[in-house]
């Protein structure tokens, strides 16, 4: 059956499917044709018939036989210019399929990916699935969401690539160094909070030598960090140590988690000296300290990363260490009075407070909401 200009979605589908069985083998039609239903429930009929039904069968046939078999913790992944002689539909893009567990960042993470290098994105499916895989990580069936275990099945089509087959390896390659970040990011998501939570604990528990209202500032921008306003990319705790010509070296102590994971190489352990501008920076008895990275996010938003510092001193109130969380401000923190923000209102009641305004006043309205023009 072939849909209609009248057809439903539900009628372009079964016309569809029908078409997919005649592109796979029997034994595989019924479960193509439940990925084909998930992949475009949402896809009005009028859609489907305009795109035509190569370009919207073509690729659930790629990702149905790259689903066949993968094992948990793998990426299956094929990027390629889909041709009807080997694919069995053509196209002027470039296909992207991939296979995956299921965890957050994944779409967003790829897709900022493919616009950092310049690849204007055509077309994208994301259906999220219950699988049943056996030991060999064969798969057996699809199961309704939330049964099984999670999968992401993700296909995406790109401006043509005309670097053939290398160019197509390289994009590849760069997709799994970007889908592997999302996967340490996720699986230490938890540790760097406990991280965060633990450090202002610390905080509280053992104040450093410096006024306590700064120090119970800097403990509630922690808690506040983890009550929904941060992702979470990396952590690092880093101590701080001096060179034969008393310079300051900076000595990661421990292992990182999230995008810090990766294993430091031999000679970094034994010390990078910090620049002159980082080397004054820590002269100042200043226990937290936020800051934008020069590098932007590969998860989630293709943002420049926020850097937070909290700084750690001896007795003489000398900086001895530093426990460094890496990550983004989630969007709700940029419409959110500065007055609600731990750390920041501090500032802002030291900057009200010496421009001297009268309490309640229009000049004194610090949280957006009390008075209107």
């Amino acid at each position: 059956m072939q849909p209609t200009a009248t057809a439903t979605n539900e009628d372009a589908l079964e016309g569809l499917a029908a078409e997919l069985a005649k592109r796979l083998p029997r034994a595989d039609a019924a479960g193509a044709a439940d990925l084909l239903r998930r992949s475009y429930a949402n896809t009005p009929a009028e859609d489907l018939i305009e795109a035509g039904v190569d370009a919207v069968v073509g690729p659930i046939v790629t990702l149905w036989k790259l689903g066949q078999q993968r094992q948990p913790g793998k990426v299956a992944i094929r990027v390629y210019n889909p041709t009807r002689e080997r694919d069995g539909w053509s196209s002027p893009h470039t296909a992207i399929a991939v296979v995956n567990d299921d965890m957050p960042f994944l779409l967003d993470s790829t897709q900022s990916e493919l616009q950092r290098q310049g690849r204007a994105i055509q077309a994208v499916l994301h259906p999220v699935l219950g699988v049943e895989r056996d030991s060999s990580g064969r798969l057996e069936r699809l199961v309704p969401r939330g049964q099984g275990a999670g999968e992401s099945w993700m296909h995406f089509e790109i401006d043509r690539e005309t670097a053939g087959e290398a160019g197509m390896a390289a994009l590849a390659a760069r997709l799994l160094d970007v889908l592997a970040k999302v996967r340490v990011v996720v699986e230490d998501w938890q540790p760097m909070v406990k991280k965060a939570l633990a450090v202002e604990a610390e905080l509280r528990r053992n104040p450093p030598p410096l006024p306590p209202d700064e120090v119970e500032e800097a403990a509630e921008f922690l808690r506040w960090l983890v009550d929904g306003h941060f992702t979470f990319l990396g952590y690092q705790r880093y101590r701080l140590g001096r060179a034969d010509d008393g310079s300051h070296l900076r000595l990661p102590d421990g292992p990182g988690l999230g995008i810090h994971r990766e294993v430091v190489p031999a000679e970094e352990r034994k010390g990078a000296r910090l620049p002159d501008y980082l080397d004054s920076w820590l002269r100042p008895s200043e226990l937290l300290i936020v800051n934008k990275a020069s590098t932007k996010a590969e998860v989630h938003r293709p943002v420049h990363i926020d850097s937070i510092g909290i700084r750690h001193f001896d007795a003489q109130g000398n900086v001895v260490a530093e426990d460094r969380f890496s990550g983004i401000f989630t969007t709700t923190v940029y419409g959110s009075s500065a007055a609600s923000i731990p750390l920041l209102r501090r500032k802002l009641r030291r900057v009200l407070e010496r421009a001297n305004f009268n309490p309640g006043s229009h000049d004194d309205n610090n949280d957006g909401d009390k008075y209107t023009d």
